[in-house]
């Protein structure tokens, strides 16, 4: 397993490592990177990082996508993952009931973990991040002025995913 401190040499990326599109496509890349957790038993010792800085409007798809993503998560808990979720919390009172509605039965299995920011947080605002560790790596921003997610750099590359991980 390679150690980034460790490394005094670039490392190239793989062939699975890619670029995508479209906040639809991002979910779905997030559902099928818990999904390959969840076919893994990981003991005890595995945790899952998640970010959630930003309001993702999924439109019609929302309960869908929003129930996948949930889903997959409880499998990967039930095959041993912790999950560590990372928020920022803001006075939009119906994004955090939409949270709380979202993660109870998350918080119910007992390895799952929610952190909030402080206000003054912003260097991660506007980029979100799912890192499984050992499997791969969603960094997620947006490329217009809109601020809604778009764009997401999917690694698989054991060293990024590791720097996302330490990240």
């Amino acid at each position: 397993k390679p150690v980034i401190n460790e490394l005094t040499h670039p490392v190239a990326l793989s062939q699975e490592d890619t670029i995508i599109f479209q906040t639809e496509h991002i979910i779905a890349a997030a559902v099928s990177l818990l999904e390959s957790a969840a076919r893994q038993t990981c003991g005890n010792k595995g945790t899952i990082y998640i970010t959630y800085n930003n309001d993702l409007d999924l439109g019609e798809q929302k309960r869908e996508l929003r129930a996948c993503f949930r889903n997959a998560l409880l499998e990967a808990i039930h095959k041993g993952w912790q999950v560590n979720l990372l928020v920022h919390l803001n006075s939009n009172i119906k994004r955090i009931i939409s949270l709380i509605k979202f993660a109870k039965p998350l918080v119910q299995t007992g390895k799952f973990n929610a952190y909030h920011l402080n206000k003054y947080y912003t260097s991660g605002t506007g980029r979100e991040n799912i890192t499984v560790p050992g499997i791969g790596a969603l960094s997620c921003f947006s490329t217009t002025a809109t601020s809604a997610i778009n764009c997401a750099f999917h690694f698989q590359n054991t060293v990024a995913v590791e720097v996302f991980q330490n990240y």
